[in-house]
C-alpha cells in the first residue's frame, strides 16, 4: 500500500508539472504574440507619419 501511495503521488505531481509546464509555455507565446502585434502597429504609425509629410511636402 505504501508503494502504491508513492507511485500515485509521484504521477500526480508528473502530471502537475506538466500543465503547468503547458500553461507557461503558453503565456510566454502570448506575450511574444502580443508584442510582436504591439511593434507591428508602431511600424505601421511611422510609416502612416512618412507618408502624410511626405504627402504635405508635395508641391502640386
Amino acid at each position: 500500500m505504501n508503494k502504491r501511495l508513492k507511485v500515485f503521488i509521484l504521477f500526480l505531481t508528473i502530471i502537475v508539472g506538466f500543465t503547468y509546464y503547458i500553461q507557461y509555455k503558453n503565456k510566454i507565446k502570448v506575450k511574444e504574440k502580443l508584442e510582436n502585434k504591439y511593434d507591428y502597429s508602431l511600424e505601421k504609425k511611422e510609416t502612416a507619419k512618412k507618408v502624410l509629410e511626405a504627402y504635405q511636402n508635395y508641391e502640386i
